[in-house]
């Protein structure tokens, strides 16, 4: 199950929107060169327009089965609990100020937004939720300082426990690469 709230629009709203915003992350990729030099952002292109195919060959079938949920964090309309798993990828840290070492100017994605987000995840989860990426985006790559706390947090509290996974999914350069990690939070026995 797949929860966005751009899942209130149709295939062809949707299909418009990511060309629009793959087109411009790689003029802001292209911008901020240095920290993308490894990356071939044709070849990193091409692969987000692969999958927004797959996506939207499911999309129509999958959100009339409910596989698609047009809701957005930090409420989510699941009872406590409801899934094994849950995975956030791309939104925790990405769009936090880049003071904070988001990429988003101005911000709402705070890191009070980011405690009530991940509370929010953990609520509707069972055994293990899994965030990527925890590191900056601005140089030089660290872990984001909202999730080091949020760590720090959940260490102290006792319900959860808390280890960064080395990620083999490719990104920017090679302090990026060394810290590129999923955040995995477990539920203690």
């Amino acid at each position: 199950m797949a929860v966005d709230p751009l899942y209130a629009h149709t295939a062809d709203e949707l299909r418009a929107r990511c060309e629009a915003d793959i087109a411009g992350t790689i003029r802001a990729m292209t911008a901020h060169g240095g920290a993308y030099a490894e990356l071939d952002l044709t070849h990193y292109a091409d692969e987000k327009r692969a999958a927004l195919r797959g996506f939207l060959a499911d999309y129509s079938a999958g959100r009339a089965a409910g596989r698609y949920v047009a809701a957005g964090l930090p409420s989510l309309p699941f009872a406590d609990r409801a899934f094994d798993q849950t995975f956030s990828a791309h939104l925790l840290v990405t769009y936090s100020d880049p003071a904070t070492g988001g990429i988003l100017v101005g911000s709402p994605f705070t890191e009070e937004w980011h405690v009530q987000a991940v509370d929010e995840l953990l609520r509707v989860t069972e055994r293990s939720l899994h965030l990527y990426p925890t590191t900056t985006r601005t140089e030089p790559a660290h872990r984001h300082p909202y999730l080091e706390r949020i760590v720090a947090s959940l260490e102290a509290g006792g319900t959860w426990s808390c280890r960064y996974v080395p990620s083999s999914y490719q990104r920017g350069n090679a302090a990026q690469k060394k810290l590129n990690s999923s955040l995995v939070i477990e539920r203690r026995a």
